[in-house]
């Protein structure tokens, strides 16, 4: 039997892997790394996620004016800024007025949508006054029975003042702005502030996700909103609490015959 040179047999042995191309050669590398980050039971880096859709929003408007004091004005800002929420509203903006440039007719500007329905035209706010009273106790009871009537009727009360007439004789009334009411969002619901770029709020987005997802909520939907008059954007995300995946439970050992 003839025997083969030590030489000739490693030849032999290294002519496959000299036949590998070098991409054959670099795959083989990646799979062998990747197989031992499965083994090692490190997760993957993960995957870049998609950019949520982006939609003009419908917004409307509320403005009110003629506080003789700014802080008057301030005051009753906030105060319609939460009713607003309250009724289901979300206040993207708002902005400090003085009307004509004088120094004693101030007001405020707030631009929101609906909550529940961005894409929907937003219910708009009506305001009424009436009363002629000699005193303002009189006109403050005159307003808690009209506001008790709108809420009756299905309305929300956005803001309710009295005041006094600038001109002779000094009479009072009030003023009551008010709008349908509406759900508030439902617990499942988030909307964010507002971002000045597209990008930005995509920012926000991916930034809420990964905290809600740590604390074991699921996101079923996200969404940017555009509002066309101020450029601005912001997000919503729809989301729900994780269901906890049920252990297996051991089975239970077969009765054992008794000796």
């Amino acid at each position: 039997m003839t025997r083969i040179p030590a030489a000739l047999f490693a030849l032999a042995l290294a002519v496959p892997a000299l036949a590998q191309t070098p991409e054959a050669m670099k795959s083989a590398t990646l799979g062998s790394s990747l197989q031992a980050v499965l083994d090692a039971g490190i997760p993957p880096a993960p995957q870049a996620r998609a950019s949520a859709p982006v939609y003009n929003a419908q917004t409307r408007s509320y403005a009110q004016g003629g506080f003789t004091y700014e802080s008057d004005a301030l005051n009753a800002s906030n105060s319609a800024q939460a009713n607003l929420r309250n009724a289901g509203l979300k206040v993207l903006r708002v902005e400090n007025t003085r009307q004509n440039g004088g120094s004693w007719n101030y007001g405020f500007r707030i631009e929101y949508f609906e909550v529940n329905n961005p894409l929907g035209n937003p219910r708009s706010v009506a305001t009424t006054s009436n009363g002629d009273y000699n005193w303002d106790s009189d006109a403050k009871n005159g307003l808690a029975n009209e506001e008790n009537n709108l809420r009756a009727r299905g309305y929300a009360i956005v803001l309710g003042e009295t005041l006094k007439r600038s001109a002779w004789p000094y009479r009072y009334y009030y003023r009551i702005a008010y709008a349908a009411n509406g759900q508030p969002a439902p617990a499942g619901l988030y909307t964010s502030g507002v971002y000045n770029a597209a990008w930005e709020a995509q920012n926000g987005v991916n930034a809420y996700v990964a905290d809600i997802t740590r604390k074991g909520y699921r996101v079923w939907d996200e969404r940017i909103y555009r509002d066309p008059s101020t450029r601005w954007y912001f997000f919503q995300l729809r989301y729900s609490r994780q269901q906890p995946v049920p252990r297996p439970q051991p089975r239970p050992l077969p009765p054992q015959p008794q000796r």
